[in-house]
C-alpha cells in the first residue's frame, strides 16, 4: 500500500496523459488509504481534512472518466466530512466546503441538466456570500466561478437572458478589480503578481468574459460589449504570457474581436454624439443593431470544448 501522496501522483501523472481511466483508478486507491488513516485516528482532524479535500478532487476525476454517480457520491461523503470540518474550524474549512457546493452544480452540468447546474451554481454563490470566515479573496473568486458557472449553464440551456444576468456579476466585479489594481491594457506583468487563487480561476473568469462581451455585443449594447471585451484580452493575455496554451490558440480571435468590437463602439459614439460609459455605470449608453448571439463562437473562444471546465 503507497501513501497518500505516492498514488495521487500517480493519478496526476496519468490525468498529464489524458489516461482518465487510469488517474481514476489511482485516485480510487488513494481515498481508500485516506479512509484507513482517519478510522487509524478518528480524533485528528488533519486526515480528516485531507480526505475531504481528496474526496473534492476524485469527484472531478471521476467525471473526467464519465462517472457522474460517483462523483456525486464522493461530494455528498465531502460535504458529510466538512460539516464537522467548518464546525470546529470555520476559518480552515469553511470556504472549501463552499467549494464542495459548486462541484455539485459541474456534476449536473456533466449530466446536461442545465437548469439543474445553474440553480445549484446560483446556491453555491450565496453560501460563498454568506461565509465570514476564511480567506476573504478565495471566497470572493468563489463567487465569481459560481456566476461564471451559473452562466454557462443557462446558456447550455438556451437563456441567454439569465446567462448575462449571471456574467454581469462576474464582470462587474473583474472590471473593479483590474480598476484598481491599475492594470493597463499593454501591461502583462500584472498576471504573474495576482492573487494565486486568482491565477487558478482565470480560465473559467475569461469564459464569462467572453461569453459577455458576445451576450452583450448581440443585444445591441456595446458600450456594456467593449468593457467585458476588454476584461477578456486583459485575461487571456495574462494566461498566455505564463505559457498557457490554451490561452495562446485563443488570443488572437479573443483580441480581435475586442477590437473590432471597440471600434464600432467608438463609431457609434462618433455618430450618435455620446460618451461611452464604463461597466459599472450600468448603462448602454451606446447601442448598435441586435443579431442572434453567436454560442459557437462563445464555446471556441471560451474554452470549453477542451474540458468539462478549466
Amino acid at each position: 500500500m503507497g501513501t497518500v501522496d505516492d498514488l495521487l501522483a500517480l493519478a496526476r501523472q496519468a490525468g498529464a496523459q489524458r489516461d482518465f481511466s487510469e488517474q481514476y483508478r489511482w485516485s480510487v486507491e488513494a481515498m481508500r488509504v485516506s479512509r484507513v488513516l482517519v478510522a487509524r485516528q478518528p480524533d485528528d482532524r488533519q486526515p480528516l481534512g485531507l480526505l475531504a479535500r481528496g474526496l473534492y478532487h476524485h469527484a472531478y476525476r471521476a467525471l473526467q472518466d464519465g462517472r457522474t454517480s460517483v462523483a456525486q457520491d464522493a461530494l455528498t461523503e465531502a460535504a458529510r466530512h466538512y460539516t464537522a470540518l467548518v464546525a470546529a474550524e470555520p476559518e480552515v474549512y469553511a470556504v472549501e466546503a463552499c467549494d464542495v457546493r459548486l462541484r455539485e452544480a459541474l456534476v449536473w452540468y456533466a449530466r446536461e441538466d442545465f437548469v439543474a447546474a445553474a440553480r445549484v451554481a446560483e446556491e453555491a454563490a450565496a453560501v460563498y456570500e454568506a461565509v465570514s470566515h476564511g480567506d476573504p479573496i478565495a471566497r470572493d473568486l468563489g463567487v465569481l466561478r459560481a456566476y461564471a458557472m451559473a452562466g454557462r449553464a443557462w446558456l447550455y440551456e438556451g437563456h441567454p437572458a439569465e446567462a448575462m444576468a449571471a456574467f454581469d456579476e462576474v464582470l462587474f466585479v473583474l472590471e473593479g478589480w483590474l480598476e484598481n489594481e491599475e492594470v493597463e491594457p499593454d501591461d502583462l506583468d500584472w498576471f504573474a503578481a495576482a492573487p494565486a487563487d486568482f491565477r487558478r480561476s482565470a480560465p473559467e473568469l475569461l469564459g464569462a468574459a467572453v461569453a459577455g462581451a458576445e451576450l452583450h455585443d448581440a443585444a445591441g449594447e456595446l458600450s456594456l460589449a467593449n468593457a467585458a471585451a476588454a476584461i477578456a484580452a486583459q485575461i487571456v493575455r495574462g494566461l498566455a504570457s505564463t505559457g498557457n496554451e490554451s490561452a495562446a490558440r485563443r488570443a488572437e480571435p479573443i483580441l480581435a474581436r475586442a477590437q473590432e468590437i471597440s471600434s464600432r463602439l467608438e463609431q457609434a459614439a462618433l455618430a450618435e454624439g455620446l460618451t461611452p460609459t464604463l461597466f459599472t455605470g450600468g448603462l448602454a449608453a451606446v447601442r448598435g443593431p441586435w443579431r442572434p448571439v453567436d454560442v459557437e463562437w462563445i464555446i471556441g473562444s471560451a474554452g470549453w470544448r477542451e474540458s468539462v471546465i478549466e
